[in-house]
C-alpha cells in the first residue's frame, strides 16, 4: 500500500484536528487511516514552531469581594490575555484535560 505524501501545510489542519479531538496519536491514526508515528512527529514539529512564538505573561490573583459567607462556593478562575479583558473563565471542577485542549486550540 503506497503512503500518501503531504506537505507541511497539509499536515497543519490534521494536527489541529488531532489536538482538538482529545484522542491520542494511535487512536486518531486508526480512526483516520494515518500513521501514529508520523502524527507524533508532525505534532512535535508544530509545537517546536510555536514554542518560539510563545510569550509568557504574569498572572495576577485578584480577590473578589464575597457577597455572602458561603465558603462552599469556589470562585471561577479567569485567565486574561494582557489588559485586553479577553480571556478564559474556568469554573471550579472544570476537567483539566478539557482546559489543556482549549488552551492548545487558542495557541
Amino acid at each position: 500500500m503506497a503512503t500518501q505524501r503531504r506537505s507541511r501545510e497539509e499536515w497543519r489542519p490534521i494536527i489541529r484536528k488531532l489536538e482538538a479531538s482529545g484522542l491520542n496519536a494511535v487512536q486518531f491514526a486508526r480512526r483516520y487511516g494515518l500513521v501514529a508515528n508520523t502524527l507524533r512527529w508532525w505534532r512535535g514539529e508544530f509545537r517546536n514552531e510555536h514554542s518560539a512564538e510563545i510569550e509568557f505573561v504574569e498572572l495576577e490573583l485578584v480577590d473578589e469581594e464575597e457577597e455572602d459567607d458561603d465558603f462552599e462556593e469556589v470562585p471561577d478562575l479567569f485567565v486574561e490575555l494582557g489588559d485586553s479583558g479577553i480571556g478564559i473563565r474556568v469554573p471550579f471542577g472544570f476537567d483539566a484535560g478539557e482546559l489543556r485542549r482549549v488552551v492548545r486550540a487558542l495557541c
